[in-house]
């Protein structure tokens, strides 16, 4: 984690300061570049998506959504069950 951080401080992604409530911790804050980048990520994901999902139905988005949520729901309990 450690080094993640340091790469993305390095880049001006995000910066790191002391925690004013325990000084063993930090804080990371997204810097205004930071945040940029993650908005432009963020927009080419959902353009993507929008892509994926082009010439299908609303019915079948939601039909598709609710299996999907469906299987993260089923792994997510065979995984507290293990």
């Amino acid at each position: 984690m450690t080094t993640a951080l340091g790469r993305l401080e390095d880049a001006g992604y995000v910066t790191r300061r002391v925690s004013d409530h325990d000084r063993r911790g930090r804080v990371v804050s997204l810097t205004d570049e930071g945040r940029r980048v993650i908005e432009e990520a963020l927009s080419r994901r959902y353009q993507g998506v929008a892509r994926a999902l082009q010439g299908i139905s609303h019915a079948e988005v939601a039909t598709l959504d609710g299996l999907l949520r469906e299987i993260v729901e089923r792994l997510a309990s065979s995984q507290r069950e293990s």
